[in-house]
């Protein structure tokens, strides 16, 4: 059982974009029709859900192809809509050990060489898509 915690009203996706994960009919992972991208809805409270870790390594390894070598960016955002989105500081809104945490789980995937944080705001309309 996957824990959500937020509360999506959804969006239309470009022609581009291909849904490949659902959950309660709302779309939560999708992939680029000709680009390596892909894009994932889910929360640091991974550990909350039964097997979280796996089912983000299995995601990574299965169904990205994460090769060695690969940088993987989190972008944790403030957001009072969900329209839009402040960076998440460290120490201000995420504290410092909870940031490492991240890092520290998603630098144990094999092939994962660093992990970077984004510190920008997100436009309007792309909170769920990225």
């Amino acid at each position: 059982k996957a824990v959500v915690s937020t509360q999506s009203t959804g969006a239309t996706l470009g022609p581009e974009l291909q849904t490949i994960a659902k959950l309660d009919n709302l779309v939560q992972g999708v992939k680029h029709s000709t680009l390596p991208i892909y894009g994932l809805q889910f929360h640091p409270e991974v550990d909350l859900t039964v097997n979280g870790r796996m089912i983000f390594r299995n995601f990574c390894y299965t169904i990205c192809g994460i090769p060695i070598g690969t940088a993987v960016v989190v972008r944790p955002i403030t957001t009072r809509d969900f329209m839009t989105g402040a960076a998440a500081v460290p120490g201000k809104h995420l504290t410092t050990d909870c940031v490492m945490e991240m890092a520290k789980v998603i630098g144990e995937i094999a092939g994962i060489s660093r992990v970077l944080y984004d510190l920008t705001d997100k436009p309007p309309g792309t909170i769920e898509w990225e």
